[in-house]
């Protein structure tokens, strides 16, 4: 839209005003495109912004139609909206399932490294104590262990949150399964 809107408001245009309409077709096309330019925004503004990604750039993959979405919006087909709809259901639930077994795989990554870095401490500590360094230098020592033990325990109970989208998925197969099969289409019975 912007680019679009770029094209008209640019520099050199001889127009003293400009009016820009957006028309709109209920039941068409437009929403789903309206939608996919919302999603790209977001994810362009958290990027320049530096904010953190609420969606990685994989996901926006899903905001692709299939095929059988399209056909569903061309038919303007109840049915084939839920088809759809449930497909992209799944589609979700499987990327917050992929993202989750990655936290996971990072916590485990940062808690395995812990008890290295405690023993670090430990023995430097050691070496403070032999050469009777500064008492500052061993609380900052103290500090820093404490609360890399308190990070242990964070991650700890992180990991312990179960999370688990297998039987979600489980029924959203399931459900979608139902409605294919209460559709008379070649296409859609795959």
């Amino acid at each position: 839209m912007v680019q679009r809107e770029g094209r008209i408001l640019r520099r050199g245009n001889e127009n003293e005003n400009v009016r820009i309409f957006r028309y709109i077709v209920e039941g068409s096309f437009d929403s789903y495109s309206w939608q996919v330019l919302e999603t790209k925004q977001r994810f362009i503004s958290q990027f320049l912004s530096g904010t953190s990604y609420q969606r990685s750039i994989s996901d926006l993959e899903s905001d692709v139609l299939t095929y059988g979405e399209v056909k569903a919006i061309a038919l303007s087909a109840p049915e084939m909206k839920l088809i759809a709809e449930k497909e992209n259901e799944l589609r979700e639930l499987y990327i917050l399932k992929q993202k989750r077994e990655a936290e996971v795989e990072d916590i485990r990554r940062e808690l395995s490294a812990i008890p290295a870095e405690l023993e670090k401490i430990t023995a430097k500590k050691t070496d403070i104590a032999g050469r009777k360094l500064r008492e500052a230098s061993v609380r900052k020592l103290n500090e820093k262990r404490v609360g890399l033990l308190a990070r242990q325990d964070s991650l700890k109970k992180e990991l312990n949150t179960v999370i688990d989208y297998t039987p979600k998925i489980t029924a959203c197969q399931n459900e979608l399964e139902m409605l294919r099969s209460s559709i008379k289409d070649p296409f859609i019975n795959k």
